[in-house]
């Protein structure tokens, strides 16, 4: 119910890098809890580049036992699947922009969107560009390559808050570098006029 009334998320306990999307169009899920062991009854199909178990309903979730405590392995941005499956992942790295009412993050491997869905409720202002940021998520297929969701605010964990100077070593795009000229030949041609007039005045 995080991300849609109609959608959820199951991976093996083992294998957090292949989940798959539950999809119920009924939205009339038994209770469940992050953690909670299942069994499903479903039919597998594909929605949007992802691979989705269509439940018919309620009673095709079956709720076995619940884990309390579930270690995510921390991974590299490079080492997120590209599959059609889902994946549940912790990367860490530098916030360089902001996307599409989200983020972009980079480590040394390589660079990944982080989507902010409306159900995740994250403060505003809660990551700035220049951010170190531990991030804990699901992973899915979109247009341009992989997407992480996180799932609350619990997921986002700041390592280190940054400066803008931080995100010169990802590289400044010819925008903001012909932004920065003009702001220093304004800045130049001020100081001259300055020391101009005082001459002037001796």
């Amino acid at each position: 119910g995080i991300f849609g009334a109609q959608t959820a998320y199951i991976a093996e306990i083992d294998d957090l890098t292949n989940a798959l999307q539950l999809y119920m169009h009924t939205k009339q899920w038994p209770l469940l809890k992050r953690g909670d062991i299942v069994q499903i009854e479903g039919e597998i199909g594909k929605a949007y580049g992802q691979t989705r178990v269509k439940i018919k309903q309620t009673k095709s979730i079956e709720s076995i036992r619940h884990l309390s405590l579930i270690e995510i392995p921390l991974i590299s941005i490079a080492d997120i699947p590209t599959t059609e499956s889902a994946a549940l992942v912790k990367i860490e790295g530098m916030v360089i922009d902001h996307v599409g009412g989200g983020l972009a993050l980079a480590d040394d491997f390589g660079e990944i969107a982080i989507g902010i869905a409306r159900g995740t409720a994250l403060p505003k202002g809660l990551v700035k560009i220049g951010d170190k940021a531990r991030i804990t998520g699901i992973a899915i297929p979109v247009k341009n390559g992989m997407q992480v969701l996180p799932r609350d605010e619990h997921d986002v964990e700041i390592i280190e808050r940054g400066e803008n100077r931080d995100i010169a070593s990802h590289g400044f795009t010819s925008q903001s570098i012909f932004v920065w000229i003009i702001i220093t030949i304004l800045g130049l041609c001020g100081v001259g006029v300055v020391w101009w007039y005082r001459r002037r005045g001796v």
